[in-house]
């Protein structure tokens, strides 16, 4: 699955009307490249003959490579603090912004909310100052 994930990952360009496929991540993979007589082959060392393809009339290659997942996931999460729930919902939203919400009714479904138990971490990490920008540079391009 990992190699169909490397193939299918492209490089935008703006404007540009086609993806392109950058062959130095397809090598470092470990997979094979060979172009030959207007022909593009990639080959894994395990499971042999990947894609063919020929030139175009533009003398790009096109490649279709489409990736069908084994079977679909969903993923649940129980958590017993319903307060943290409703601020992760809504954008990490603070406490007050919720308790607003709560008491003029400006959300449907939204249950009575209590204090939080505990600090959310993403807000924290978001609060942090950063450090000062040095006063005078190293260098000075002339």
């Amino acid at each position: 699955m990992k190699i169909f994930q490397i193939i299918t990952r492209v490089l935008y360009v703006p404007d540009l009307k086609n993806n392109l496929l950058s062959i130095g991540q397809l090598q470092e993979t470990g997979l094979e490249i060979l172009f030959h007589h207007d022909k593009c082959k990639i080959y894994h060392l395990e499971r042999g003959l990947i894609i063919k393809t020929g030139m175009s009339s533009n003398r790009m290659f096109i490649l279709l490579a489409t990736c069908h997942p084994k079977e679909s996931t969903c993923f649940n999460i129980i958590t017993e603090d319903s307060t943290q729930l409703w601020h992760c919902r809504y954008g990490h939203l603070h406490y007050k912004g919720l308790k607003t919400l709560e008491q003029k009714e400006m959300v449907s479904g939204l249950p009575k909310l209590k204090a939080p138990s505990k600090l959310c971490k993403t807000c924290l990490i978001g609060k942090q100052h950063r450090g000062p920008f040095p006063k005078e540079n190293t260098w000075r391009a002339s």
